[in-house]
């Protein structure tokens, strides 16, 4: 073999073991083989393993970048929950939610500020009250006009 290999690893602080350094070592000498590298076969093979080893280092700069966005992230969306949590939490919050516009809840259920199953059921109840009172009134209405009688 045209290189050393305890050379290399110590270049590379032992991060690489020698199979991976014997199989580019014989990627690099196929290539050498072919066209003279400019490099040599020895360097060439310390800057592969340093930028695969600097690859490495990025990606978990970048997983880390990435945490900490999602970090953020989760921020801005409590951010528009804290008071609505909190009135859940101490049990106020359906009944604050009554007092609110059907408009006005699907756009609070829009931004993520309540839950869909509350504004859901807010407004459920809301269609049966408005259900209920609509058949009332038409049954009182029925009643008066005696519309129930067929005429022949």
């Amino acid at each position: 073999m045209e290189i050393n290999l305890d050379r290399i690893k110590s270049r590379l602080s032992g991060k690489i073991n020698n199979d991976e350094i014997i199989k580019i070592y014989n990627v690099f000498k196929k290539i050498n083989d072919v066209l003279k590298l400019r490099l040599g076969i020895e360097e060439s093979i310390v800057k592969y393993f340093k930028c695969k080893l600097n690859i490495g280092i990025c990606y978990e700069e970048i997983r880390k970048i990435n945490i900490e966005i999602k970090g953020y992230e989760n921020d801005l969306i409590l951010m528009k929950r804290e008071e609505f949590d909190e009135l859940r939490s101490k049990g106020k919050l359906k009944d604050f939610l009554w007092s609110i516009e059907n408009d006005m809840l699907d756009e609070l259920n829009f931004m993520g500020c309540v839950r869909s199953e509350e504004v859901g059921d807010i407004k459920l109840e809301r269609f049966r009250r408005n259900r209920d009172n609509y058949s009332r009134n038409y049954n009182e209405l029925n009643k008066d006009n005696d519309v129930s009688r067929v005429i022949m």
